[in-house]
């Protein structure tokens, strides 16, 4: 078609428009939204290939959109987005009454924001179509207009009843299976979380499971770890009673969900009852170990307050000897004597017996096993230090930066110190904790039960002598006997657990405390020059430097870090030695006090005193019942002697006599 067709066509449209009746249909092309908004000139194209028409039917209609569909270009043809939709309003009996059916098409340009959703008369909406479907679409919009053209209004009402009939049969099968679709969902949700509880039960049952192979791994483990070490050739005794180790596999986070402390965590994730977590196990394990240590302490302190108290009572019903066959002169020269070679003896005594103590536990007992482990270690040490070299260039960088000591988070702690002393330290291991945790706290208790036989043997001594001259001399003699063997039995033991206490702490890490700083020394210049390297083959001379310095220094090193432990060792014994010294001079001094009052004046009369042991005594027997309560043995309290009736009249008096 040609201008002069296309402006014929425009003035036509204008006289269409104009005229009274005449039937207006629209043509309205549609861009797909992948074209973009288009160009003016893709729609001055469109608009000269197109020229309205004459239609006085539906058939007519289409073959006119047919013929000027085939004049627009083929490739949009090929593309779903440049599709072309006629939209036709037609009202055939407005068209009868008008023009004869004559229609004048009009092409309305669509405004460029329709691909972005803006204006134009569509909405902005892009309509997206295949080629068949658009076909299909275009071919039953002309039957369905051709076949309404056909048909008369109450055929048409007929239809338009028929089909809302329908709609509503099918509307009301629709909500019938959106309700029964409904109903099985709620059942299927009910289902699912049954199984999903079934699931945790499962899951918490294999994690019970898993916890008890733990444990018992664990603890068995531990048994025989002991039993390795009751065998090794260190003296000790074997089979003395496995200990027991208490193993709790915890779950903290599940406990605080159970217990409502951590409520926005949710629900627990493995267990389902508090005390599959085993945390109200390990609570109940520690109140029972503080309550066991609070209760010892209790008991310790009980019959603490109980010496204490008979103590003082005893001491104040003693009375000096008045016999005047014997002076008190003569009984401070008696046991003068006696008490100088009670300190004489003790000393001797304790050197003697921390001689014999050093051979035991350092000469024959930690010497041989020390020399031992190092030979191995310096054996061992060059091939150790080329091991180090295995791992990644960065890990062992940061290894000697920080002197041999790294926490690598991917290879774990890192200590080359520590591995050049472990072969010994593996080595002694077992004599150590026989010596420290097992034969050392023997031998304090025999220190103890020593220095109380020289007690007895002074006392013996020194009676024999006054025994013929004092006729109740030897009775008094023997209640002061006892008195200060009991306060320094009480005052020994009390000393024996505290240098038990500081011998076992100083030992658990006197070992690699003394060893592993001294082997750090030795390495530290190769540490610092390792440190120091950088550029190409770095790692090559880091772990040249170093295993250098481990093949030259590492033997004398160790040898040294050896010698420095024994001497550590002799040094911890001598401490003992020394507390212990301290402790039996104490002995003497209490023994000259308390024997003091054979011969030395009070400072205060009898008779002022026995109120008092009166009033202790009432004390002393309470002290007792409650150590009864607590489970705690001790003797009976000291004694009221009955008054006499050369005692004064206050001492009668306190004692109830009249």
């Amino acid at each position: 078609k040609g201008g002069e067709e296309s402006g014929e066509g425009s003035e036509e449209e204008e006289g269409g428009m104009e005229g009274e009746g005449e039937e207006e249909v629209e043509v309205v092309e549609i861009s797909s939204g992948d074209e973009g908004s288009g160009s003016e000139e893709e729609i001055e194209d469109s608009d000269e290939d197109y020229s309205p028409g004459h239609s006085s039917s539906g058939d007519e209609e289409e073959e006119g959109a047919r013929g000027q569909r085939s004049e627009e270009d083929e490739d949009e043809e090929d593309e779903a987005e440049d599709d072309v939709v006629e939209v036709a309003d037609s009202d055939e009996e407005e068209g009868s009454e008008g023009s004869g059916g004559r229609a004048v098409g009009r092409k309305r340009k669509r405004s460029g924001r329709s691909g972005a959703g803006g204006g134009g008369r569509g909405g902005g909406k892009a309509q997206k179509r295949s080629k068949t479907g658009n076909a299909g679409g275009k071919g039953g919009a002309a039957g369905m207009l051709a076949s309404l053209s056909s048909k008369s209004l109450d055929e048409q009402m007929t239809q338009l009843r028929e089909a809302v009939r329908t709609y509503s049969e099918l509307r009301s099968s629709y909500v019938a299976l959106v309700r029964q679709r409904k109903s099985e969902e709620h059942q299927l949700a009910a289902v699912t979380q049954r199984l999903q509880k079934q699931e945790l039960h499962m899951k918490a049952l294999c994690a019970v499971a898993r916890n008890n192979f733990s444990r018992d791994r664990l603890q068995q483990d531990f048994r025989e770890g002991v039993k390795e070490m009751g065998k090794l050739p260190t003296g000790g005794p074997e089979g003395e009673g496995e200990p027991e180790l208490p193993v709790f596999c915890v779950s903290a986070r599940d406990a605080q969900k159970l217990e409502g402390r951590n409520k926005r965590a949710g629900r627990a994730a493995t267990f389902v009852r508090l005390d599959q977590t085993e945390v109200l196990a390990l609570r109940q394990h520690v109140r029972h170990t503080a309550e066991r240590g609070r209760m010892r302490a209790q008991r310790e302190l009980l019959r603490a307050l109980f010496a204490f108290i008979d103590s003082v009572g005893s001491f104040l019903l003693n009375k000096r000897q008045e016999d005047p066959r014997v002076s008190a002169a003569v009984l401070r020269a008696v046991f003068g004597q006696g008490l100088e070679w009670l300190r004489a003896r003790l000393q001797e005594g304790l050197d003697v017996q921390l001689l014999h103590i050093q051979d035991e536990f350092l000469h024959r007992g930690l010497r041989p096993y020390l020399l031992a482990g190092l030979a191995e270690a310096q054996g061992r040490a060059p091939g150790t230090s080329r091991g180090w070299g295995l791992r990644n260039w960065s890990t062992y960088r940061a290894c000697v930066r920080r002197n041999g000591v790294f926490h690598s988070p991917s290879a774990g702690p890192l200590d080359f110190n520590g591995d050049l002393a472990n072969p010994l330290l593996n080595r002694i291991g077992g004599v150590w904790d026989d010596i420290f945790n097992k034969r050392f706290a023997q031998r304090l208790s025999d220190l103890v039960s020593w220095s109380l036989e020289v007690l007895d043997s002074f006392v013996a001594a020194v009676r024999q002598q006054v025994a013929q001259r004092l006729a109740g001399c030897p009775q008094q003699l023997d209640s002061l006997h006892a008195q200060v063997r009991r306060d320094e039995e009480r005052r020994l033991a009390a000393w024996r657990d505290r240098a038990l206490a500081e011998v076992e702490g100083a030992a658990r890490d006197l070992s690699r405390d003394v060893m592993e700083p001294r082997v750090r020394a030795a390495l530290q210049p190769a540490y610092q020059q390792a440190a120091w390297e950088s550029g190409t083959g770095c790692y090559k001379r880091m772990k040249a430097a170093v295993e250098g310095r481990v093949e030259a220094v590492g033997a004398a090193a160790l040898r040294e870090a050896a010698a420095a432990l024994e001497q550590e060792v002799a040094q911890l014994l001598s401490r003992v030695g020394a507390s212990f010294a301290a402790a039996l001079e104490t002995l003497v001094e209490a023994a000259t006090a308390r024997f003091s009052l054979l011969w030395d004046d009070a400072p205060s009369s009898y008779d002022h005193r026995y109120p008092a042991a009166v009033a202790l005594r009432d004390l002393a027997c309470r002290t007792r019942d409650m150590c009864g309560k607590a489970g705690v043995a001790v003797p009976e309290p000291f004694e009221l002697p009955p008054p006499t009736p050369e005692e004064p009249v206050g001492v009668r008096a306190a004692a109830g006599v009249e």
